[in-house]
């Protein structure tokens, strides 16, 4: 009853993560495409006609700003490049991590969970998660340091109120938590493997 069950989930669960494989892909296409296209619209001249309605954002701040008001270019450059590049982190990522997954559930969907290849896909979850979370946090870091290049902000403030501005750099280690987790479990499922080959080979 057991096994039966443990099929019937992973056979819903590879189904939901080919599903969530194809999103993430389109989703990639289309930061990527949205990315070329604000690049070739600001190489054109563009930034003028995005003046009309203009707003910023640092982390969880927005700030709406009058009409008139002039950003740099390289502030809209910036975003149309870090928009490209995380369409690109999308793809790669979940094109890797998509199949790792898939292929620890394929041989669930027939009652085998401790195939060969499957303690290797829990190490390729493990370093993607870890490479994965660090390319995020240093690309919160630059996009921060950079958009305080473009913009000062002090100054869209009352200047005799505000006299600096400071951005903290956090630092979100859940990931490595995540990656140590599937790290061991890459052992268990070794173990299980070689308990598996082991009934095999006495049957």
């Amino acid at each position: 009853m057991e096994h039966t069950r443990m099929m019937r989930t992973a056979q819903v669960l590879d189904k939901l993560v080919k599903v969530l494989s194809i999103i993430f892909l389109v989703i990639g296409v289309l930061m990527m495409l949205l990315g070329g296209a604000c690049a070739f619209f600001l190489a054109g001249g563009g930034t003028d006609l995005i003046q009309v309605s203009l707003g910023i954002s640092y982390g969880p701040l927005s700030l709406d700003l009058a009409d008139g008001t002039i950003i740099s270019s390289a502030y809209y450059t910036t975003i149309c490049i870090a928009i490209l590049i995380s369409g690109l982190f999308v793809l790669a990522v979940s094109r890797i991590g998509f199949r790792a997954i898939r292929s620890i559930l394929e041989p669930m969907t027939v009652g085998r969970p401790f195939e060969e290849h499957c303690s290797r896909a829990l190490k390729t979850l493990a370093l993607l998660t870890l490479v994965g979370g660090a390319c995020v946090q240093a690309g919160t870091w630059i996009m921060t340091y950079l958009m305080s290049l473009q913009i000062d902000v002090a100054s869209l403030f009352a200047p005799e109120a505000v006299t600096g501005i400071t951005f903290r750099y956090t630092l979100d280690v859940n990931f490595l938590l995540f990656a140590a987790i599937l790290y061991l479990l890459s052992f268990v499922f070794h173990y299980g493997e070689i308990l598996q080959r082991e009934s095999d080979e006495t049957v």
